[in-house]
């Protein structure tokens, strides 16, 4: 029996896709509302924010407006059209409230980012699968005929990783297997939780779980594999986004539950981040 739950999920991503790649797109943004998309889909929008926020670990509103500026970040690179005609399309009564949020997210006004020519997402589409969920399998190492479903498990969890290249990314990862540094769960479909870390610092690149295991404590298994059998007396960090940024959905509360801790203000590719410690005598 399909998984209800995912599925209206799944339909009302589905409505937010068909909005966002119409033509013309000057009025999507009342389209996108909670409202429309509720009504669009049949359900209550009261239901529908709660399915929503369980299914895939953010609100819808977060989501939406992530979309819309990642697709306008598209155009922006690989469109000539003036900023008014972007901001418009993308919902915005004016090219300042435009600029506005887009710099508040992206931390470059539009214009900037044009001139540097490099995209790179806020949000990509999620994809929630809507069969039933066997458990998912044990912890075993990556290997190079995982990259895809790897791969697929990142595009579903860019919105925690700020300035995100897929080529260089995919160089990184396939190194790190290379290594032994990747760890992955199998999932009924795909992966349920990947891990890619440095032996040598400490550091973890890479840690997601699918949307739809968010629930089972996947993180917390493959950081105590992490700390148990590979990096025992060692501290690990990763990094994430800086307190009150807007940009930030829950990675950073989802980190101190693991047991991480606060640490150095960093900027990484220009991008404002802050380093997260878990100390080596901690117990994951």
């Amino acid at each position: 029996m399909p998984n209800q739950s995912a599925q209206i999920v799944a339909n009302a991503l589905n409505y937010i896709e068909r909005q966002l790649s119409a033509e013309p797109r000057h009025d999507f943004a009342a389209k996108l509302d909670l409202s429309n998309i509720a009504g669009a889909t049949g359900y209550s929008k009261f239901h529908l924010h709660r399915l929503f926020s369980v299914n895939t670990g953010q609100t819808m509103h977060s989501y939406v407006l992530r979309r819309r500026l990642t697709e306008a970040a598209r155009q922006l690179v690989f469109s000539k059209q003036p900023l008014i005609d972007i901001a418009i399309q993308s919902g915005y009564d004016s090219q300042q409230a435009f600029t506005a949020v887009f710099k508040a997210m992206y931390k470059l006004p539009p214009a900037e980012y044009r001139t540097r020519n490099e995209f790179y997402p806020l949000q990509l589409p999620l994809h929630l699968h809507t069969a039933p969920q066997r458990p998912p399998q044990t912890i075993r190492q990556a290997r190079p005929e995982d990259i895809p479903d790897w791969l697929q498990l990142v595009r579903q969890s860019v919105a925690g990783y700020p300035h995100w290249h897929e080529a260089d990314y995919c160089r990184h990862l396939r190194a790190c297997i290379a290594r032994q540094q990747a760890l992955l769960i199998p999932g009924a479909q795909g992966l349920a939780a990947a891990l890619a870390f440095s032996g040598e610092s400490g550091c973890i690149d890479f840690l997601a779980v699918q949307p739809q295991y968010r629930q089972k404590g996947l993180a917390k298994t493959l950081l105590h594999k992490l700390r148990r059998d590979i990096l025992p007396r060692q501290n690990i960090f990763t990094t994430t986004f800086r307190a009150n940024d807007p940009a930030e959905s829950g990675q950073r509360t989802a980190l101190l539950k693991l047991g991480f801790a606060a640490d150095d203000l960093l900027v990484e590719f220009g991008y404002p981040t802050q380093r997260f410690t878990l100390e080596g005598t901690s117990n994951v």
